[in-house]
């Protein structure tokens, strides 16, 4: 059973941890701690926004990976700066 919050309570960070802890433990984002690593970025309605820090509403919103980057899984993407990307090509 997933717990209910009242969606102006709760970040979208904190949904997705609910999310993978109760419903689909596979599912990949990143958001550790509320606001410090700034790794935390994703599409909320179409706006880059930090999961720690995007609040949810009554009205829903559309939660994606950042259209700009290359994807990984699910919600991550590779946000490291190319130049500063050390990954063999």
């Amino acid at each position: 059973m997933v717990p209910r919050f009242r969606l102006a309570d709760v970040d979208v960070g904190r949904r997705g941890r609910t999310l993978r802890a109760h419903v689909d433990s596979c599912i990949a984002f990143r958001c550790i701690n509320a606001n410090a690593c700034k790794e935390c970025m994703v599409s909320v309605d179409g706006r880059t926004r930090y999961a720690c820090a995007a609040r949810l509403t009554p009205a829903g919103a559309t939660v994606g990976p950042l259209a700009n980057k290359a994807l990984v899984r699910d919600l991550v993407t590779d946000i490291v700066p190319s130049k500063e990307n050390l990954r063999a090509e």
